[in-house]
């Protein structure tokens, strides 16, 4: 079992600071939870989120520890400025070209 957390982050003209708060959500996560971090990039919004056209798209793979979530969620209130939403799911299935 595996959580798929995305994240849409607000857009920047400037590309380190959305890494920046990729960096700044995964601070307190091991590197062996992380199966994979996607970053997707700009896309446009289908309907406005808190007054928001466009936001950055992260898709983040993690091994099933209900701590990890816990911490990510702590990260995501305390980055609520810049993150737009954000959606975690239960999975069981995960491309295995994704582990390492």
């Amino acid at each position: 079992m595996y959580y798929e957390v995305i994240i849409l982050i607000k857009e920047s003209k400037n590309r380190n600071k959305e890494l920046e708060i990729i960096k700044k959500l995964l601070i307190d996560i091991k590197k062996k939870e992380i199966l994979d971090v996607n970053y997707i990039g700009k896309r446009r919004l289908a309907y406005n989120i808190k007054k928001e056209k466009y936001a950055c798209y992260i898709i983040l793979t993690l091994i099933r520890d209900i701590k990890i979530i816990e911490i990510i969620k702590k990260n995501i209130r305390y980055l609520k400025q810049k993150v737009i939403r954000y959606l975690i799911l239960k999975t069981n299935i995960i491309n295995k070209d994704k582990i390492k």
